[in-house]
């Protein structure tokens, strides 16, 4: 902030002032891409299907009894999600009885 109000006193004429907003507006764009870049990352890492996949993994690598109990979890998951997206498909008077 010093150096922002160091840069203002040195200004002289308007040419100047509006060149350094001009290069204010750019650093502020460039500013809240960059954070709009990070919160789609943090949104990405903190996903239920990611954390999902995450303690999963690390959870199978500990015991075999384990390895049995996770692989029984996705399978019901995966069968859970082939429904909903076979349901999702057909209509209300498709006539297949589902």
């Amino acid at each position: 902030m010093n150096k922002r109000r160091e840069r203002y006193c040195k200004l002289r004429t308007i040419a100047e002032v509006q060149a350094e907003r001009s290069k204010l507006r750019k650093m502020m764009r460039a500013n809240e891409a960059d954070l709009a870049d990070d919160w789609a990352e943090v949104r990405y890492a903190l996903s239920p299907a990611n954390l999902m996949n995450e303690v999963m993994s690390r959870v199978v690598c500990r015991s075999p009894f384990l390895r049995n109990a996770v692989a029984g979890v996705r399978t019901v998951v995966d069968m859970i999600r082939g429904r909903r997206a076979s349901h999702s498909e057909h209509s209300d008077d498709c006539g297949c009885g589902c």
